[in-house]
Order: C-alpha cells, then structure tokens, then sequence
C-alpha cells in the first residue's frame, strides 16, 4: 500500500516537532484529503490488529471504534503481533498510494482483542472503494481454489462467484490443505477488503484478506467433486429449471473439436457444440470422448462452461466439419460447431503467438485464428480462395444478438487453397499500362530521330546488296558451268579421243562410240538451258535422289574404265529441293574427277539416311592425289573448292581423304536440324527461279 518515497517523507515529517493535538480515531485520518495527510499530521490510535503478514515487510491493518486503517511502517516494529491484539499506535499521517494510511513510529501491545462485527458487502460496494481497508463479510460460490507457494510462505487463493463478479481471496500461511474440496462450495468468508489501483491513485478492482481459515465458512457442495453425477446435454444449459441450484456446477459430455491446453477446449454432443473454458492441462485430441464439470455461464451468444475439470473417458471417430455459408455462419445457429466454409483472403498478419487471416464471403468479412506452434504456416497469396474448417465463434452486440463471427482453426492443414487468384491485379495492371505508355514514348522519339538517317543507311545498303547479289549470281552460274557443261564436254572429249584411238584398231566400234559423243552434246544443250534457270537436274525431276544419282554416276561413267554403284541405307524421306540439286552436283563432281584422274576401275557412292544426319559417301579405287595440290581452282577449273561452296549452302560439311596409290573418299553430311528450316535454300533457289517445281 505504501512506497519508499512515502516512507521516507513520513519518516522525516516524525523529526519535526509539533504543537498539533494528534488524531486519535481512524474515521478522522480517512476523512483527510491527500494534500492534508501529506502534511504528516500526529496520530495515536488504539484499537484490534486485523491483518499482519510480517512476510511481506511490514503490512498491517488496524481498527478502533470508527473504522479500520491501514498502517505502514519498518520491520524493527513487528515484535509479536498478531490478528486479535489489541495495540497502541503511534505515528503521523500519509497519503498513500491510494487512500490516506498512517505511518507508525510505535506500536504497544495492550493485550488481547476481539475482532469487530463484519459489515455484509456486496461485490459492487466493495468496488466503490469506499470501503478500502475495512472488516467486511462476503457471500458466494467458491469457483477455483488453489495453494500459492510463494518464496517465504504459503497462502490459499480461491475465486469467489458474488453477484456476477469474481473476487479473489487469499488466506496467508495456509499449507496443509485440500483446495479442491472447496470448488462449488457456499462460503461465506470475512476479511480485509484490498483495493488494487494504478499509478494515479485510481480504483482497478478489489479483493479481500482474512486473516486465517476461521475466517471462512463452507457449506457442503450440492454436486461434489465427482463424475458421477447424470450428464445434462449441452443444449439443456441456462434454460430454465426452477429445481437446479443456481450457480453450482453441471456435468456434460462429449466429442472434442478443439483444445487449446490449460485454456480451454471444445466439445460437441448430439444437440450442440459447447466452449469449455478449463485451466487444466490434460492433452486430448479431435475425436476423444470427454466428460466434463463446470460451471454454466453467459457466453458471446451460448453458454459456456466456466472453471472446468475433465477427463476422457473414450473415442470416436474424428469429427466432421458442418458445410455451411459465411450467412449461415452469422446467423448464431453453429456457435462453437466445427463447420467448413469457402472465402477470399483479403490480408494476413503474422505475430510470435498467432496467424490471422482476414476473409470475406459474400458481404461478411471475418477472420480466422491460428496458434503459432512449430513451423510457421505457409505464406498465401491475397486474393486466393480457401476452404477452411474450424470452430464457429459468435461475436454479438450490446442487446446479444449475434453480429459478426471468427473461426479458431486448429492447425496449417485446415486452410485449402482452392484457386490461386489471377495474376493481373489493377496495380499491376496500372504498372504495366504505365510502362507500355512509356515505352512507346521512348519508341516515337527513337523512331523520329532515327528516321534521317535510316533513310540514308537503306541507301547504301541497297547499293551493296545489289552488288553482292551480282557477285553471287556470277559465281552459281560460273559453278554450275563447272558441273555441267565442263564435265559434259570433258566426257565428250573422252568419247572422241577413244574413237580416234579405235578408229585403227576397231573400226567397227567407232560408230557408236560417235554416237555417245552426239548424245552427250545434246545433253549437254539441255543442261546449259537448265543451268540458266537453275533447274534442277532432269534426274532429279524424273526420280528421287539415290535414283538421281545412279543415273548421274552411270552417265558420268559411261565409256570409260570406271564401274559405278550406288547404295541406300535408312529410311528415305523428301528432301527440299535445292538440297538434293547440290547433294546431286556434288555427286557428279566427284564421279566426273575419278573419270578425268583417277585411273581406277569402280567408284561407289552411298546414301545413307541417319537419325542424325543425311551422308553422301563417295570412294574410288584410284590412284589418289596429295590434298594440298587440290585445295583451289587451277587452270579454270574449281574442283573441291565448288564441292566444298556447294555443301556450305545446304548447311552441311564437306571432308576429302585421299593420299597417292589409296584412292579417294569424299564424304558430305548434313545435320537434320537444318533440313529442318531451310530459309537460305529455300530462298536461293525461289529468287533464281520462280518457276521451279514445288513436289
């Protein structure tokens, strides 16, 4: 009651001589005002101790004629006292903390007292304060009951229920006791009523000291503390029943839907749901049977069951949730029920004790609780749609109708996201307008500086591409020159040079042999008109390409020593057009060198359509050459070098192995990923000649 600061001035104010006649009635120090016991004013009274616990320093409380007063003072003061002496005290007054009190200088024992007659109290005249210190007796139903062991003495704690408030009494050096037997007994208990108060001298609440067990009178309870009693459904609760005690404890039974350890938990039976309000610990699970004995109370919008025991006595299956409809919800109908709903997340906050997600269906907006336990829960998006079960709380108004609702989820697992919600939000969609907007800003002003001078680049990029492209047309028409017509000529001056030779030996065989020469210049005219256009090969248009090349290498061969032959391996599959002119070319250059310098009597050239990759393989038995010598175009012919343009076209790579007396192999291949989009052939063969055949 009192403060170091206030001792110190009432200590101090003791050394001042005064003239002042001391107070000598506990009434006349109450009725001082703060400012006139800070004056220190002496006093001597006489009266019974009421309340002394000299394990709290030194706490005191006194009453003579006119009322009880609270006394401080040091320790070097206590001596023997006891509650029912009749002292002696002598001090000055104080203001103290809350009301005015007196600080003894001296205490004399007078001898034996007896305690006054208690005035009866109601808890709401207790909390006007007025009665501050005094010897009152109270009335009601003990609801908790506890031993408090506190570092240098024990006390008993219980929580009386009087006139629909709670007061809490406490009984110093209580030890050897059972405060379970007094739960839900009728006490009547007299003492000191203690105000409790903050810092500005203002009333929070009260709570009364008797100064021993004496002071506290039980009756038997009429349910004692026992499971035996007959269950009350739970629907039953608070409705009216002019046979049951009021304010004693019931007993009813059920499912479990929720606990939360040491605070409360939640039951259904076959009428309802039920909060149970409950201290005790004892873990159990969704789906234990329980009984449980308490005491009914107003809820939000149900009963409750206040201050209670339990204990498991089965199990069930585990609960199901009630699907219901936020309305639904709010309407009071499902009050601490487990139910599923579905609703939106408008926000969340995370806090060390608690995960609360802030929903809305429909026009009703509620939230959802969850404890933090262990790993935080996983982080939704606002916006997402969930299915959550969990227990329905009602939230009601001043008049108890129900108003709004709050789910108590029991863990992670029942929040479900049902659909994660769309991307496009309207800040973003502002954000990217914004961006797009200034994106095309930028665009027209890069666009409106930049237009001179790529008027003047394109200039002189059309001036090169011409050039580039006359320089292109030059060297396909110089090539195909080469692969055509040369080698033609080059077959007809074979055809010639072999009749002069047989024109003394065998007469006879220089007719045909004049013949072929004929044929060839034909073919030749034909090839030229063709090559103009860049046409493909009338072996080509007649059949496919290992066809092609068969009658190509047989052509090329015919009248001289070499033999050729042509295999296939794969699966064969069209090729784009230019693809399989080149790959032909390629061919006819090859087997049109072995005819002109190889000197061997076979060339084989085999086709082989890999996974991977198209291959045109192409081997003589000749003499061979040394690759150096061969690596350009000599004396107007372009040899491996038009090969090699050739096979860069198509996107593939041209190899030639060759060394004096081992013949020579050139091998083309060609990777499928770039069959796959020939642009660049495509486009060669369209410019050069629109009129190209498309099969």
């Amino acid at each position: 009651m009192t403060t170091i600061g206030v001792l110190v001035f009432c200590l101090t104010a003791l050394a001042v001589e005064t003239e002042r006649a001391p107070i000598t009635s506990a009434q006349a120090v109450r009725h001082l005002s703060a400012e006139e016991a800070q004056e220190g004013r002496p006093v001597v009274l006489q009266g019974v101790i009421l309340h002394f616990n000299e394990h709290a320093g030194f706490e005191l409380t006194m009453q003579d004629d006119t009322a009880a007063i609270y006394v401080g003072g040091t320790t070097n003061l206590t001596r023997s006292l006891r509650p029912g002496q009749r002292v002696e005290i002598t001090g000055v007054t104080s203001p103290g903390d809350f009301a005015p009190m007196v600080v003894a200088s001296a205490i004399r024992t007078l001898g034996e007292g007896t305690f006054p007659v208690p005035r009866d109290r109601t808890f709401d005249q207790l909390a006007t304060g007025a009665e501050d210190g005094q010897w009152v007796r109270v009335r009601g139903i003990v609801r908790t009951a506890v031993i408090d062991q506190l570092p240098n003495f024990s006390q008993l704690s219980f929580e009386l229920a009087t006139g629909g408030h709670r007061l809490t009494v406490r009984v110093p050096n209580v030890a050897s006791f059972d405060p379970a037997g007094m739960v839900d007994s009728e006490a009547t208990v007299t003492g000191i009523c203690f105000p409790v108060f903050n810092r500005k001298r203002q009333l929070l609440t009260v709570r009364m000291r008797a100064p021993s067990l004496e002071q506290v009178t039980l009756l038997p309870p009429p349910n004692p503390a026992t499971f035996d009693l007959p269950a009350r459904t739970i629907n039953s609760l608070l409705q009216f029943d002019p046979e049951l005690p009021h304010g004693h404890r019931v007993k009813v039974s059920g499912v479990v839907t929720l606990q939360s350890a040491g605070q409360f938990l939640f039951i259904r039976d076959q009428t309802q749901g039920l909060w149970i309000k409950s201290p005790q610990s004892t873990p159990v699970r969704p789906g234990d049977v329980v009984e449980a004995l308490g005491f009914p109370a107003f809820g939000e919008y149900n009963p409750v069951l206040e201050d209670a025991t339990f204990i498991k006595t089965g199990t069930a299956p585990p609960p199901q949730p009630i699907r219901i409809t936020a309305d639904q919800a709010r309407d009071g109908e499902f009050d601490a029920e487990l139910v599923q709903l579905e609703a939106m997340l408008l926000n969340e906050t995370r806090s060390p004790s608690e995960w609360i997600l802030v929903l809305q269906a429909g026009s009703s907006i509620f939230r959802a609780h969850l404890p933090m336990r262990g790993a935080d829960p996983p982080s939704i998006r606002t916006g997402s749609r969930l299915r959550l079960e969990g227990i329905c709380v009602i939230q009601a108004g001043d008049d108890r109708a129900p108003q709004s609702f709050r789910l108590l989820l029991r863990t992670a697992n029942d929040v479900l996201v049902v659909s994660q919600p769309s991307w496009w939000t309207l800040p973003r969609v502002a954000a990217a307008l914004g961006i797009m907007v200034a994106v095309s800003l930028a665009a027209f002003a890069w666009v409106l500086t930049l237009r001179r001078q790529v008027r003047i680049q394109t200039a002189e990029i059309q001036r090169k591409v011409e050039r580039e492209a006359v320089l292109e047309e030059r060297t396909r028409i110089a090539r195909e020159f080469h692969d055509t017509i040369e080698q033609q000529l080059a077959a007809v001056t074979l055809q010639v040079h072999a009749a002069r030779v047989r024109l003394a030996q065998a007469p006879e065989t220089v007719g045909q042999l004049l013949q072929f020469a004929e044929n060839m210049l034909r073919h030749t005219k034909a090839e030229a008109r063709s090559s103009v256009w860049d046409l493909r090969a009338r072996a080509l248009e007649s059949g496919e390409l290992d066809a092609a090349l068969k009658a190509v290498a047989q052509y090329v061969c015919s009248g001289s020593p070499l033999t050729a032959s042509v295999t296939v391996t794969g699966k064969p599959h069209p090729l784009p057009g230019s693809v399989e002119n080149h790959l032909l070319r390629i061919g006819q250059e090859a087997v049109a060198n072995a005819v002109k310098h190889s000197g061997g009597t076979g060339i084989h050239l085999a086709l082989e359509y890999g996974s991977e990759a198209l291959r045109l393989d192409i081997r003589d038995d000749g003499q061979g050459f040394e690759l150096p010598s061969a690596t350009g175009p000599r004396q107007g012919h372009f040899g491996l070098l038009g090969m090699k343009e050739r096979a860069e076209r198509i996107g593939g790579d041209l190899e030639v192995i060759s060394a004096p007396g081992a013949g020579t192999r050139i091998a083309v291949s060609v990777p499928l990923a770039r069959l796959s989009a020939p642009k660049h052939i495509a486009a060669e063969h369209e410019e050069t000649n629109p009129d190209t055949d498309r099969r």
